[in-house]
């Protein structure tokens, strides 16, 4: 077996551990959200003036950067990982990131007790590297760009038997995640939450905003 062959078939295993995907509920955001609430700093929207003026809109800002890892995805690790029994803890967790997943998990497993290792690329900022590390993470530095760090991931979790905790796919994860669009929801004004469903779905944090709309629905009475 070729070794591009052998490491597609463990990509492969390792997507089949994955969750299945499960219909948005309102439910499963609010459970989310309230896991969270107990980890992260709650952020308020910040209304600027500036930016308004510049688009004859209303814009509002949510410093995530505030978190104390520095970014949202703290959420979606903790949440994540507080779901997992105490035997795939046990076994150590595994992610691949160049950066705020990284300092996500790594957080979240110190918070969980569990061993974590993250494997980053080696090109990542020297910075994101010693604040992982400062969480009690082990860093595992492997490939020029993100596909062949998570790759390296997949291969050490099928070998050594870690928990694999993956960046971005997954309900539980996004669930996490999305509690800051929950949070955005519950912050805005009613004219505010009826534009929602105008949000261009192409903008940064697509999955977020899609999870805005998923909100808005499950609150209208819609789903």
């Amino acid at each position: 077996m070729s070794g591009e062959y052998e490491e597609q078939v463990k990509g492969e295993k390792m997507e089949d551990m994955e969750e299945k995907e499960e219909k948005l509920t309102l439910e499963k955001f609010e459970e989310a959200t309230e896991a969270v609430s107990k980890v992260i700093s709650e952020t308020k929207l910040v209304y600027s003036e500036h930016f308004s003026n510049m688009t004859g809109n209303k814009v509002y800002f949510k410093p995530e950067n505030m978190q104390y890892t520095g970014a949202y995805k703290v959420r979606g690790a903790y949440y994540k990982i507080s779901t997992l029994s105490e035997e795939e803890k046990s076994r150590g967790l595994i992610t691949a990131s160049a950066g705020n997943h990284a300092q996500g998990v790594a957080y979240a497993a110190k918070l969980a007790g569990a061993g974590a290792v993250i494997v980053m690329p080696t090109t990542t900022p020297l910075m994101k590297v010693n604040r992982t590390r400062s969480y009690g993470a082990e860093v595992v530095l492997h490939g020029d760009v993100f596909d062949e760090a998570l790759a390296h991931a997949n291969r050490l979790a099928a070998e050594k038997g870690y928990t694999f905790i993956h960046p971005f796919k997954g309900d539980t994860l996004r669930n996490g995640n999305s509690s800051d669009s929950m949070n955005c929801y519950t912050q805005c004004t009613e004219t505010a939450k009826n534009a929602v469903h105008k949000i261009v779905k192409s903008i940064f944090l697509c999955y977020n905003v899609r999870a805005c709309l998923e909100i808005r629905k499950l609150f209208s009475g819609m789903l």
